[in-house]
């Protein structure tokens, strides 16, 4: 009986201490920075009403705490210190000036071994072999000089010609021409980003609406962050006793599908079956040839095919739902970019006006950065180690560089006499400085040539089932990000003398 009450004594005691402790280290975040920290918070997950809470995604819930806080203010995500800043100064300062200091993004022991060694989470050396390996394939002359316009130009031309019959069918019915254009988003990116990085065709089809390989992504992307994802996250020491049984989640099922079959396009390139034009190096064979000299690890080859898909595909369907929703809703706009399109194609600086001020209304994710030292800043300190995540979401939809109606949809805000007037960090939807975002002249290629062949083909109108506001998945497999809520039904009205 002594036994089990001194054993009782213990684990009282143990919890106590864990409290106290727990207790100092949430509230001390105000003296260590002179940074206003959020107040309330659980001994166990950390800060309240910032990550996982609310319903809302993380982004916007740090834009409601910066309309409350100022433009820096600080947290805790378990006990790991947050500071969320939309100051472009210091943001700059953190991506940019002092760049060599903090290239690291922070530390999170993923729950996907694959992701840890991808661009996405690798530190210095790994990151910089990871960078250097799939950026000299993804640059823009480089792009230019492999015809990968070519290919988006033939997937472009298979998705209308598809369209283009399910139009027939539903008008042959008498049925409303109406789409998913989310569905419709999500076949077309995949597919280009499967005959761009991974040089294969066979795993999607136009006249099918549900791809398998398309809806596990997205599924992976948009399933709830479950309460042991969740956990994780917060607490990451739980991640490796958690890792062994994550299969038997939906967050690592899909995840788990997703790879497996990138692995067989792997596999299948590595033994040769996959073959290419010998003038032209694929992503995949770069990142192969980089593997074969020793330069890239075998989980850094797979570890950034994983990522270069999840991160292609999730933004720019995004961006480009998010597009055609702001085009129906404003058909004014609609027609004087139609009109702009058929004299310069996607050279058009319209297109260029109309794209921007879309990723800047809907950025596909936020940013951080592992800070190595201490930065003093106006009156307060950023102290090492603390995770400095950058509110682009807020930066963009700030009034003090946007103006008051910075939450309408204004694609002239982008005219070259106002951009001139920039802060350089005031519009960084692919992210600022030398860890910017790897597949950037892709995605712009993408989003432009697509727009240009669709809008010239057919008109975007509301329907009765489409929103009347875009919402973000608040609680995705990728906290970062956000992913806008899917259907978007818009009506596609072929134009009179389109091709």
């Amino acid at each position: 009986m002594p036994n089990l009450i001194d054993l009782y004594a213990f684990v009282v005691a143990f919890f106590i201490g864990v409290v106290i402790r727990r207790y100092f280290i949430f509230t001390s975040g105000e003296r260590k920075t002179n940074l206003p920290f959020i107040k309330s918070f659980n001994f166990l997950t950390g800060s309240n009403n910032i990550i996982f809470t609310n319903g809302k995604v993380l982004a916007v819930n740090a834009e409601d705490r910066h309309n409350e806080m100022g433009d820096t203010f600080g947290c805790y995500f378990g006990q790991n210190m947050q500071v969320f800043c939309r100051d472009p100064e210091l943001v700059y300062k953190v991506c940019v000036t002092d760049f060599q200091k903090h290239r690291n993004r922070y530390y999170v022991n993923s729950l996907s071994p694959y992701m840890k060694a991808s661009l996405l989470e690798a530190r210095d050396n790994e990151w910089q072999t990871s960078r250097r390996a799939v950026g000299s394939v993804l640059k823009a002359s480089k792009l230019k000089m492999d015809n990968v316009d070519t290919d988006i130009d033939a997937t472009i031309r298979k998705m209308l010609a598809s369209i283009d019959n399910r139009i027939k069918m539903m008008r042959s019915k008498n049925e409303a021409t109406v789409f998913d254009v989310y569905q419709i988003n999500k076949n077309f990116f995949m597919q280009s980003i499967l005959k761009i990085v991974y040089a294969t065709e066979d795993l999607v089809d136009f006249d099918n609406e549900f791809n398998e390989v398309t809806e596990q992504l997205h599924k992976f992307i948009n399933v709830n962050y479950e309460g042991v994802a969740r956990m994780c996250f917060l607490i990451p020491i739980l991640t490796d006793v958690v890792r062994p049984i994550l299969g038997f989640f939906d967050h690592g099922k899909f995840l788990g599908q997703l790879t497996a079959k990138l692995e067989r396009i792997l596999t299948k390139t590595l033994s040769g079956e996959n073959k290419t034009d010998s003038k032209r190096l694929t992503t995949i064979h770069s990142l192969i040839n980089s593997y074969r000299k020793g330069e890239l690890s075998r989980d850094q080859l797979m570890g950034n095919a994983v990522f270069l898909m999840v991160a292609g595909f999730a933004t720019s369907v995004d961006t480009m739902s998010a597009f055609m929703w702001e085009l129906a809703q404003n058909q004014d706009i609609q027609d004087r970019l139609r009109s702009d399109l058929l004299q310069y194609g996607d050279e058009s600086a319209f297109l260029g006006q109309c794209i921007n001020e879309t990723l800047r209304l809907y950025p596909g994710a936020m940013t951080n950065r592992d800070l190595s030292e201490d930065i003093h800043h106006n009156d307060f300190r950023l102290v090492k180690g603390l995770c400095f995540n950058v509110s682009i979401y807020s930066i963009h939809r700030h009034p003090k560089y946007w103006g008051k109606d910075a939450h309408l949809w204004k694609p002239d805000r982008f005219d070259p006499k106002l951009v001139e007037k920039h802060h350089s960090a005031q519009f960084i939807p692919f992210g600022v400085g030398p860890r910017n975002c790897v597949g950037y002249h892709v995605a712009r290629l993408e989003l432009s040539k697509f727009a240009v062949q669709f809008l010239l083909k057919y008109k975007l109108e509301n329907c009765e089932f489409t929103q009347s506001k875009l919402e973000f998945v608040a609680l995705g497999a990728l906290p970062f990000a956000l992913p806008i809520q899917g259907p978007v039904n818009l009506k596609l009205t072929p134009l009179t003398g389109a091709s």
